[in-house]
């Protein structure tokens, strides 16, 4: 479905503007439009849509939890984060303006069709609060264009993360108070080749973590710099850093599988810095506040009536 990826956007807050998109067949606007803060229907759709989600994977027992030692229910700190995704959202569909980004003919058609679908639900879940779908088209378009605006900044930057830099290699390690014991220990493995090193780090480690797969930047700089010299089976002489001592051995120095992972998590941190320095930049100069009268109005229609047609499942189905 030509969908999947905007729903997956506007279902995972954490990842608000994630999405890989080309961005084919755009017009643009002469004058950037000023975009408002949505309305209490509007926000309330996404408010109550979020808290539905949670409900069906959580239940409602969730909302009841009490987050760390602020003493808050989670229900306050979830109707922060949602207050927090909106505004990232407005924000975001100014710049898609400013930028002059707009949606192509075969878009439009695909949000004309999700409105339809999502406004028919609505119409017969008797929800009792008036939703148009003029409101409904406008959420969904800036979700769409947010996600192309991403894209562009992406391509915009260096976030390319080369297999060196995201390389994981597995090793053992030892971990000791004292130079004299970790000197001790290492004459120890040099003296008995037979013997597993392995075996000589579980008998003297002061650290139960022996096996280890680590990438650059796991272990610091003074680590770093011994260990990826190292070739398989090779063991390192002792390592003094932090007040601790160190011996490691190189079981493997490339570990293919968990380089594509850290490779893929690499480059998503580095898109997702990419696009927040660029939100951080607009908004330094271009202030935004959101309604918060409107807002309040949200959180009260949530709290009265928490149930509400999924706008971002509508969208799922043909």
């Amino acid at each position: 479905m030509k969908y999947k990826r905007l729903i997956t956007i506007a279902l995972c807050m954490t990842l608000l503007l994630t999405g890989c998109v080309k961005l084919p067949e755009r017009t643009v606007h002469e004058e950037p439009e000023p975009v408002t803060s949505y309305s209490a229907g509007q926000m309330y759709l996404a408010l109550a849509g979020r808290r539905g989600e949670m409900k069906n994977v959580y239940t409602d027992r969730v909302f009841d939890v009490i987050v760390g030692d602020s003493g808050r229910k989670y229900s306050d700190t979830f109707a922060d984060t949602v207050h927090d995704y909106l505004e990232k959202v407005q924000v975001m569909s100014e710049m898609c303006e400013r930028r002059e980004i707009e949606l192509s003919m075969t878009e439009t058609k695909e949000i004309d069709k999700a409105v339809d679908t999502f406004m028919e639900e609505f119409s017969t879940s008797g929800n009792s609060y008036e939703i148009t779908p003029e409101e409904v088209e406008e959420m969904l378009t800036d979700l769409k264009k947010t996600e192309l605006l991403r894209e562009l900044i992406i391509e915009e930057a260096d976030v390319e993360v080369s297999e060196s830099d995201a390389r994981v290699m597995d090793v053992e390690r030892i971990e000791l108070s004292t130079s004299d014991k970790a000197y001790e220990v290492l004459n120890k493995i040099n003296d008995n080749p037979d013997v597993e090193f392995f075996t000589i780090a579980r008998r003297n480690s002061e650290n139960a973590d022996i096996a280890l797969s680590v990438g650059i930047g796991d272990m610091g700089d003074v680590i770093d710099e011994v260990i990826f010299r190292l070739n398989d089976g090779e063991v390192s002489p002792v390592i003094p850093c932090n007040g601790r001592y160190y011996i490691f051995r190189c079981v493997s120095g490339y570990n293919p599988e968990a380089t594509a992972v850290r490779k893929e998590k690499m480059t998503r941190e580095r898109q997702n810095r990419a696009v927040g320095l660029k939100y951080e930049e607009y908004i330094a100069e271009h202030p935004f506040e959101m309604n918060e009268e409107e807002w309040i109005k949200a959180v009260k229609m949530c709290n009265d009536n928490p149930e509400v047609p999924d706008i971002y499942e509508a969208v799922k189905r043909d």
